[in-house]
């Protein structure tokens, strides 16, 4: 038999440290062309035509005692088209462009969208980027004298009360707000709204804080909301009976009923302030032809109290008829 051949520790750790060397160097090796093919291939990509869209800020410097006619925009958007290192390298340059104009000469009264281009690309970190659009068109820079006006707060809301419940009054302070910008803008403003808001169930007082509408960029206002007092309380019913009243009848006119009933719903507060004279019904013979035998004619309500909520009467008709001496 064949005795095998007994190879020598040594010789084994050598042979193993040169397997660990070579691996060793072919990954090096890898990683080194990993690497290149990652810049070639970054290299290749930035090499590229894009676009991303930038933001713009407007600054205006106005003189003082005028304001615009129509405020125009703060923002822009710019979309650049370039090669991919160049936007990268802008973007990191400056994420913003700042654009402003003086207008104390009053000689700019408007800007062109050219222009606006025009002015962008100065502001870029490379002259081949292109400003391939701007979400704006022309932008009016008129500028008119500016004045101040105060005008009242009027609430926008909706409110839902419970059953034998009603709005007693409802009070906002403060109520009145100073508006500041052309006087074109002001002459047409005869109240400012608040925001619209919605409460259901009401029964009780209520205080809510409430915005105001947010003006055009071309006007101020001197405060931005306002306490609203919502005053409730509960509601009745008080009926009672007024006299007919009859106009342009002849004397020997008789008419039926002589009074009608009046039930009007009012608010606690107001039951005892309501009074049979501040109610007034009555029919009118005016246009009547007595000869033709019609003997009903419609009762209107003439006059009713402004605390009444609501006010029915009965009957709706009266009847009358002629007679001889």
């Amino acid at each position: 038999m064949l005795k095998r051949l007994k190879i020598p520790s040594q010789i084994i750790k050598i042979r193993n440290k040169k397997i660990k060397i070579l691996l060793r160097e072919d990954r090096t090796t890898l990683l080194i062309c990993i690497g290149l093919a990652l810049v070639f291939w970054i290299l290749t990509k930035l090499s590229k035509t894009y676009t991303y869209d930038k933001e713009v800020a407007l600054r205006f410097s106005v003189p003082e005692g005028r304001s615009f006619i129509e405020q125009p925009p703060s923002t822009l958007t710019a979309k650049l088209e370039g090669r991919g290192w160049e936007l990268m390298f802008d973007y990191v340059v400056g994420p913003e462009i700042i654009l402003s104009y003086n207008l104390e000469s009053q000689d700019l009264l408007s800007l062109s969208q050219d222009q606006l281009r025009s002015d962008v690309r100065r502001k870029l970190a490379f002259g081949n980027i292109k400003v391939a659009e701007l979400n704006a068109g022309n932008i009016n820079l008129s500028l008119e004298e500016k004045a101040t006006k105060r005008v009242p707060i009027k609430v926008r809301d909706s409110l839902v009360f419970s059953s034998g419940y009603h709005l007693r009054a409802i009070k906002i302070k403060p109520d009145s707000v100073t508006l500041t910008g052309s006087i074109s803008l002001l002459d047409s403003i005869s109240q400012w709204k608040t925001d619209s808001f919605f409460i259901s169930d009401i029964k009780n007082n209520l205080n809510r804080t409430v915005s105001l509408a947010k003006p055009s960029g071309a006007l101020q206002l001197n405060v931005k909301s306002a306490a609203v007092d919502i005053q409730v309380e509960q509601i009745t019913e008080k009926s009672m009976f007024i006299p007919l009243t009859v106009r342009n009848a002849p004397d020997s006119l008789k008419y039926f009923p002589e009074s009608v009933k009046v039930t009007c719903v009012v608010g606690l507060s107001d039951y005892n302030k309501i009074k049979n004279e501040d109610f007034s019904a009555e029919i009118d013979l005016a246009n009547v032809s007595l000869s033709e035998g019609k003997n009903t004619i419609p009762i209107r309500m003439v006059k009713q109290s402004p605390q009444a909520i609501t006010v029915q009467f009965t009957p709706k008709s009266a009847e009358f008829f002629l007679f001889k001496k």
